[in-house]
């Protein structure tokens, strides 16, 4: 898995979404983003798309193909990855679209010190299966 370093941010824990779609389309970026995330209000839970992907971002000429981002808090981290790893389902999908030239990035948020939060991007390759 790829890694890169914690980036501080100063934004409350309801805004994480906020600050991973600007990240996302920001001026030297610009891409294209859609919340893949749906509400059943029968069970009054979120659904994610492929059960991995809270947003879906597309731009033909940077990134060929889709990229999906999981998004959750640190302490979560390792059972995200995990649950994509090893839960049958979620791994045939994850595969089969990294296959396709797509990317799976993970954003993982925590406080630091300061009562800032921070965040790291975690990508999913086809060498983590």
């Amino acid at each position: 898995m790829v890694y890169s370093k914690y980036q501080k941010i100063s934004k409350s824990k309801a805004e994480i979404k906020k600050i991973t779609i600007n990240y996302c389309k920001n001026k030297k970026r610009n891409w294209f983003v859609a919340d893949a995330e749906c509400y059943n209000a029968h069970s009054r839970r979120y659904k994610d798309l492929f059960g991995f992907g809270d947003l879906i971002v597309i731009d033909d000429i940077e990134l060929p193909g889709v990229l999906f981002i999981q998004i959750t808090t640190e302490t979560h981290a390792e059972n995200h990855i995990a649950d994509v790893l090893y839960d049958v389902k979620k791994r045939v999908y994850a595969k089969e679209l990294l296959i396709k030239e797509n990317r799976i990035w993970f954003f993982f948020f925590k406080k630091d010190k300061n009562s800032k939060w921070t965040y790291r991007i975690q990508k999913l390759t086809l060498k983590d299966f």
